[in-house]
Formats: C-alpha cells, sequence, structure tokens
C-alpha cells in the first residue's frame, strides 16, 4: 500500500518534467485573450500550410517584461529591442526573432486583425518561425498592452 502511495506523486511529477522540458510549457498558461490570440494566429498560419507556432516560457518571460516596461511608461514601443533579443539567441539557439506590439484592442480578433493589416506585423506571423509567446496586460485604465515575440529556434 506505501508503494501505491508514492507512484502517483511519482508520476505528477515526470508528467510535469516531461512538460517543462526545453522551456516549453503548455499554452494553458496563457490567460485566456492570449490562447485566443495564439489560436487565431496559428490558424492564419495553417491557412497558408505554415507550421503551428509552439509556446516558449522565455519567450514568455521576455514578453511579458516588456509588456510591463510599455504599461510604465505609458508608451509603446519596440525600445531596446536589440538588447532584449540577444539573450534569446543565446537562450534558445535562435537564428531570427521578431516582435509585434499593439495597445488598446479590446479583444484578440482585434489585435490580430490590426496586425494582419499592417505589413511588418503580418510578415512576422506568417515569418518562417516555430515559437513565440504573446502577452496581454492591462493598465490601471483597463486598457491592454500587447506583446507577441517570434523565434526560429536553429
Amino acid at each position: 500500500m506505501k508503494t501505491r502511495r508514492f507512484l502517483i506523486p511519482i508520476a505528477l511529477l515526470l508528467f510535469v518534467l516531461n512538460a517543462c522540458k526545453d522551456n516549453e510549457v503548455s499554452p494553458l498558461s496563457y490567460s485566456s485573450i492570449e490562447q485566443e490570440i495564439h489560436d487565431l494566429i496559428n490558424v492564419h498560419r495553417a491557412s497558408l500550410g505554415k507550421t503551428s507556432l509552439r509556446f516558449n516560457a522565455v519567450l514568455m518571460q521576455a514578453a511579458v517584461d516588456h509588456t510591463e516596461y510599455q504599461i510604465k511608461n505609458n508608451n509603446i514601443s519596440h525600445d531596446l529591442f536589440q538588447e532584449r533579443m540577444d539573450p534569446l539567441y543565446d537562450a534558445l539557439n535562435g537564428s531570427k526573432v521578431g516582435e509585434n506590439v499593439a495597445f488598446n484592442q479590446n479583444s484578440a480578433q482585434k489585435v490580430v486583425a490590426s496586425w494582419l493589416a499592417s505589413a511588418g506585423h503580418k510578415a512576422n506571423i506568417e515569418g518562417d518561425f516555430n515559437l513565440a509567446a504573446i502577452c496581454a496586460r492591462q493598465n490601471n485604465q483597463g486598457q491592454y498592452y500587447f506583446t507577441h515575440i517570434f523565434l526560429k529556434q536553429k
């Protein structure tokens, strides 16, 4: 009986460790709007015959950090882009990186539509990337700031 009591926690630990290998985490760690954006972008990519973007925890932290920076500065920006991206190249063996930002869109559909209507943002969405993370956070006035980071892992 004691053996069974330890098998369940060990099995659960192995499941979690396997799910988190290579800094990948289930997209379930997204908020609902982030998950919806991720899904809409992957549906769009699939319609073009592109591979789905996989969620990555390292990219997520970078997206969160930049979104919080934008909120703190009350300004949408790509400030310090190269300085923020260089560590991502190293940590994830990346060969290419891109970033989309947006402000004050109130739904996943609206932010994705605005990105697809912009040539530069659309190029990132449709680009040769395989990892991504999206952060959507609201400021004190309830306005959303978004950061979506894309990376091509070698």
